[in-house]
């Protein structure tokens, strides 16, 4: 017998259906709309009110006709944690980090800031905290493409090996010191030796 999968949720209150029972209907973002879901436990909840957040549960995630609920709070969190590692689930941020294992404090199971952790949010950012190295290999070929600026930042070395490199800009600021005399393909000395006359600027 197969193994019946549970999905979690998170949702508004869209309806109360039944103050006695609490019976809601429950606007799920992305999902289904107007569910009906039942307390998980009614004894340990407050009347819920048209707007609340809460949690819910499908034990039916198939036809999606049966759902479990409890309900959150505005800054609450899922937090799920295995062997050092943590997912965190806000109402309008996913996080994947680690935590520290020495502490025995509950706020652990919130991804440590000043470790690795990716970060991804309603709004369409995301953030990528590396405290290590980290490594890319793509065997195929590799495309970015961006609407806005971009910005990079190398307190070391940065090298580019590749067969051929093009770049193709309407204009080239370089704001560098470059060693002098120079020697290969481009021309560091400042100024023609025979006229004296600068070789170029810092914009090409």
């Amino acid at each position: 017998m197969e193994t019946p999968k549970i999905d979690l949720y998170l949702g508004t209150i869209h309806e109360v259906k039944d103050r006695l029972t609490y019976e809601v209907t429950v606007d799920i973002p992305g999902v289904a709309k107007e569910v009906r879901a039942y307390p998980y436990s009614r004894g340990e909840m407050d009347e819920p009110v048209a707007g609340n957040l809460v949690y819910l549960l499908s034990v039916d995630p198939v036809y999606h006709s049966f759902y479990l609920y409890t309900k959150a709070k505005e800054n609450d969190f899922i937090g799920i944690r295995s062997n050092g590692k943590v997912i965190d689930i806000k109402p309008d941020s996913l996080t994947i980090g680690v935590y520290d294992t020495s502490s025995t404090s509950k706020d652990d199971t919130r991804p440590d800031p000043s470790k690795s952790f990716l970060k991804m949010d309603e709004s369409g950012n995301i953030e990528i905290n590396a405290t290590g190295n980290e490594k890319v290999t793509i065997s195929g070929n590799a495309e970015i493409s961006i609407s806005g600026d971009a910005n990079i930042k190398v307190s070391g070395t940065t090298n580019i090996d590749g067969a051929t490199l093009n770049i193709n800009s309407g204009t080239i600021n370089m704001n560098s010191k470059v060693p002098s005399p120079g020697s290969g393909p481009l021309n560091c000395i400042p100024n023609c030796i025979f006229s004296g006359s600068p070789h170029g600027s810092n914009t090409a």
